[in-house]
Protein backbone atom coordinates (compact mmCIF):
# COMPACT_ATOMS: atom_id res chain seq x y z
CA UNK A 1 0.00 0.00 0.00
CA UNK A 2 0.77 3.35 -0.85
CA UNK A 3 1.51 6.58 1.60
CA UNK A 4 0.97 10.34 0.49
CA UNK A 5 3.83 11.88 1.93
CA UNK A 6 3.33 15.96 2.85
CA UNK A 7 5.76 17.97 3.78
CA UNK A 8 3.41 19.95 6.33
CA UNK A 9 4.19 23.39 5.14
CA UNK A 10 2.86 24.10 1.78
CA UNK A 11 1.03 21.82 -0.53
CA UNK A 12 4.14 19.65 -1.76
CA UNK A 13 3.64 15.96 -1.09
CA UNK A 14 4.69 12.93 -3.28
CA UNK A 15 3.47 9.19 -3.43
CA UNK A 16 5.90 6.17 -3.89
CA UNK A 17 5.27 3.09 -6.33
CA UNK A 18 7.60 0.29 -4.68
CA UNK A 19 6.21 -2.04 -8.35
CA UNK A 20 7.61 0.33 -10.49
CA UNK A 21 10.17 2.48 -8.38
CA UNK A 22 8.60 5.40 -9.05
CA UNK A 23 8.21 8.92 -6.71
CA UNK A 24 5.51 10.94 -7.85
CA UNK A 25 6.17 13.98 -6.52
CA UNK A 26 3.29 16.95 -6.84
CA UNK A 27 4.81 20.36 -6.51
CA UNK A 28 3.62 23.49 -5.29
CA UNK A 29 4.42 26.02 -8.20
CA UNK A 30 2.07 29.15 -7.67
CA UNK A 31 4.29 31.27 -5.36
CA UNK A 32 3.09 34.22 -5.92
CA UNK A 33 0.95 33.47 -8.86
CA UNK A 34 4.14 31.67 -10.45
CA UNK A 35 7.52 30.27 -9.51
CA UNK A 36 9.02 28.66 -6.52
CA UNK A 37 9.28 29.73 -2.56
CA UNK A 38 12.30 28.51 -0.51
CA UNK A 39 10.03 25.83 1.18
CA UNK A 40 9.24 24.40 -1.94
CA UNK A 41 12.93 24.40 -3.50
CA UNK A 42 14.23 23.08 -0.02
CA UNK A 43 11.42 20.53 -0.21
CA UNK A 44 12.61 19.19 -3.73
CA UNK A 45 16.07 18.84 -2.95
CA UNK A 46 15.39 16.79 -0.11
CA UNK A 47 13.41 14.51 -1.39
CA UNK A 48 15.59 14.09 -4.56
CA UNK A 49 18.28 13.88 -2.04
CA UNK A 50 16.57 10.70 0.36
CA UNK A 51 15.20 9.30 -2.51
CA UNK A 52 15.18 5.45 -2.41
CA UNK A 53 18.02 2.96 -3.92
CA UNK A 54 16.66 2.62 -7.85
CA UNK A 55 13.65 5.16 -8.00
CA UNK A 56 13.25 7.59 -10.22
CA UNK A 57 11.10 10.54 -10.31
CA UNK A 58 8.14 12.46 -11.81
CA UNK A 59 7.30 15.93 -11.19
CA UNK A 60 3.78 17.15 -11.86
CA UNK A 61 3.03 20.67 -11.44
CA UNK A 62 0.98 23.79 -12.39
CA UNK A 63 3.95 25.44 -13.39
CA UNK A 64 7.20 24.71 -15.96
CA UNK A 65 10.60 25.45 -14.03
CA UNK A 66 11.09 28.39 -16.26
CA UNK A 67 9.63 30.87 -17.92
CA UNK A 68 10.33 30.38 -21.01
CA UNK A 69 8.52 27.13 -21.59
CA UNK A 70 5.20 29.15 -20.79
CA UNK A 71 5.94 32.50 -23.23
CA UNK A 72 8.52 34.00 -25.63
CA UNK A 73 7.23 37.57 -23.66
CA UNK A 74 9.32 38.99 -21.43
CA UNK A 75 8.88 37.72 -18.09
CA UNK A 76 10.22 35.55 -14.96
CA UNK A 77 9.35 33.14 -12.27
CA UNK A 78 10.39 33.77 -8.61
CA UNK A 79 13.23 31.07 -7.71
CA UNK A 80 13.17 29.18 -11.00
CA UNK A 81 17.07 29.66 -10.75
CA UNK A 82 17.40 28.42 -7.38
CA UNK A 83 14.59 25.15 -8.57
CA UNK A 84 16.53 24.83 -11.99
CA UNK A 85 20.26 23.95 -9.30
CA UNK A 86 18.16 21.34 -7.43
CA UNK A 87 16.58 19.77 -10.42
CA UNK A 88 19.95 19.56 -12.48
CA UNK A 89 22.03 18.49 -9.68
CA UNK A 90 19.98 15.41 -9.45
CA UNK A 91 18.44 14.94 -13.38
CA UNK A 92 19.91 11.24 -13.39
CA UNK A 93 17.09 10.69 -11.56
CA UNK A 94 14.23 12.57 -13.18
CA UNK A 95 12.04 10.73 -15.29
CA UNK A 96 10.39 14.19 -16.04
CA UNK A 97 8.48 17.35 -15.32
CA UNK A 98 4.24 17.60 -16.22
CA UNK A 99 2.59 20.81 -16.04
CA UNK A 100 -0.64 22.42 -17.59
CA UNK A 101 -0.60 26.45 -16.78
CA UNK A 102 0.15 27.48 -20.59
CA UNK A 103 -3.19 26.11 -22.45
CA UNK A 104 -0.75 24.21 -25.06
CA UNK A 105 1.08 21.10 -25.76
CA UNK A 106 4.76 21.23 -26.07
CA UNK A 107 8.00 18.83 -24.87
CA UNK A 108 11.61 20.86 -24.15
CA UNK A 109 14.56 19.29 -22.93
CA UNK A 110 16.39 22.00 -21.61
CA UNK A 111 17.84 19.44 -19.37
CA UNK A 112 18.26 16.20 -19.65
CA UNK A 113 14.67 14.98 -18.62
CA UNK A 114 11.82 15.97 -20.41
CA UNK A 115 9.15 18.88 -19.68
CA UNK A 116 6.11 18.27 -20.61
CA UNK A 117 3.25 21.03 -21.39
CA UNK A 118 -0.50 19.78 -20.97
CA UNK A 119 -2.96 21.74 -22.98
CA UNK A 120 -5.60 22.70 -20.63
CA UNK A 121 -9.47 22.01 -20.41
CA UNK A 122 -10.31 25.41 -20.96
CA UNK A 123 -11.25 26.10 -24.64
CA UNK A 124 -10.12 29.58 -24.61
CA UNK A 125 -6.48 29.98 -25.75
CA UNK A 126 -4.13 32.36 -25.21
CA UNK A 127 -2.82 34.22 -28.82
CA UNK A 128 -0.40 31.34 -30.25
CA UNK A 129 1.95 34.22 -31.04
CA UNK A 130 3.52 33.70 -27.61
CA UNK A 131 3.93 30.41 -27.41
CA UNK A 132 7.79 28.71 -27.65
CA UNK A 133 8.90 27.06 -30.75
CA UNK A 134 6.87 23.74 -31.06
CA UNK A 135 4.22 24.46 -29.15
CA UNK A 136 0.68 23.45 -30.41
CA UNK A 137 -2.64 24.60 -29.17
CA UNK A 138 -5.17 22.29 -30.81
CA UNK A 139 -8.06 23.39 -32.43
CA UNK A 140 -11.44 23.53 -29.87
CA UNK A 141 -15.09 24.31 -30.50
CA UNK A 142 -17.57 24.44 -27.75
CA UNK A 143 -20.38 21.86 -27.83
CA UNK A 144 -18.36 19.10 -29.61
CA UNK A 145 -15.86 16.63 -27.96
CA UNK A 146 -13.01 19.22 -28.93
CA UNK A 147 -14.62 21.41 -26.28
CA UNK A 148 -12.32 18.96 -23.86
CA UNK A 149 -8.99 18.16 -23.93
CA UNK A 150 -7.49 16.06 -21.04
CA UNK A 151 -4.72 13.38 -20.75
CA UNK A 152 -4.58 9.72 -19.26
CA UNK A 153 -1.06 9.22 -18.30
CA UNK A 154 0.96 5.86 -18.38
CA UNK A 155 4.60 6.00 -16.65
CA UNK A 156 6.35 3.24 -18.35
CA UNK A 157 9.76 2.82 -16.02
CA UNK A 158 10.63 -0.19 -18.10
CA UNK A 159 10.57 0.63 -21.30
CA UNK A 160 12.28 4.80 -20.28
CA UNK A 161 8.78 6.51 -21.74
CA UNK A 162 5.54 8.17 -21.03
CA UNK A 163 2.48 7.29 -22.75
CA UNK A 164 -0.20 10.60 -23.00
CA UNK A 165 -3.65 9.38 -24.18
CA UNK A 166 -5.57 12.08 -24.91
CA UNK A 167 -9.51 12.32 -24.79
CA UNK A 168 -10.72 15.28 -26.61
CA UNK A 169 -8.83 18.24 -28.56
CA UNK A 170 -5.39 17.20 -29.94
CA UNK A 171 -3.73 13.86 -29.97
CA UNK A 172 -1.76 11.09 -28.02
CA UNK A 173 1.65 11.42 -27.72
CA UNK A 174 4.69 9.42 -26.44
CA UNK A 175 7.67 11.14 -24.44
CA UNK A 176 10.97 9.46 -23.98
CA UNK A 177 12.78 10.26 -20.63
CA UNK A 178 15.59 11.06 -22.54
CA UNK A 179 15.84 12.86 -26.06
Amino acid sequence: ETEVVRDGITSNCYIDYPQLKIRLAFVDSVYQTAGFNQDTIDWTSDILSNLPTGYKVVFISHEPTRWELISTASGSMPGSTEMEAVLTAHQSVICGWIHGHTHFDNVSYVMTFPEISITCGKPDQYPSATFPTGATAPARTIGTVSQDAWDAVLILPSENKFEFIRFGAGSSRTVPFRQ
